[in-house]
């Protein structure tokens, strides 16, 4: 039973998928601060549905955020500098960098429940056993609001 001046919170579905926008790792981070908040947190069937329902268009504008990174171009003359040498095997190496992300994104849309920290933190928030959470199964359901 909750206290009456226990203060609740609701966390709209936009903002669980902004979890996966956030830049650096702030997003987790925040995550981590909100899960711990989870026995205060209102949720439903329908933010569950709508957040997996988007999911996954949010994971492929990150996906797409990630750059295709251009071939290095040279003037002659400076193909055999130190510099460019350096420089091209930096770009080899970003890339390398970018097709690991790009294939670690593809399995977190494949295994969420293996490969994605976010789903992983909020399947925890949403499947929580407590009053706050109103999945269809819920008693109260079905309460005559119209009285």
């Amino acid at each position: 039973m909750r206290l009456p001046t226990e203060q609740l919170l609701f966390v709209d579905t936009n903002i669980w998928l902004d979890f996966y926008r956030a830049s650096g790792d702030a997003g987790l981070s925040l995550l981590k601060r909100v899960e711990k908040l989870s026995g205060l947190i209102i949720v439903s069937f329908q933010l569950e549905s709508e957040f997996k329902r988007n999911r996954q268009g949010v994971l492929l504008e990150g996906m797409k955020a990630l750059p295709d990174l251009p071939a290095l171009t040279r003037p002659g003359m400076l193909s055999d500098a130190a510099a460019t040498r350096a420089l091209g095997k930096n770009l080899k190496e970003a890339a390398r960098r970018v097709k690991v992300l790009k294939s670690r994104l593809i399995r977190a849309l494949q295994k969420p429940g293996q490969y994605d920290p976010v789903y992983q933190a909020c399947q925890r928030i949403f499947r929580k056993q407590d009053d706050l959470c109103l999945t269809l199964t819920h008693e109260d359901r079905h309460l005559n609001t119209t009285t």
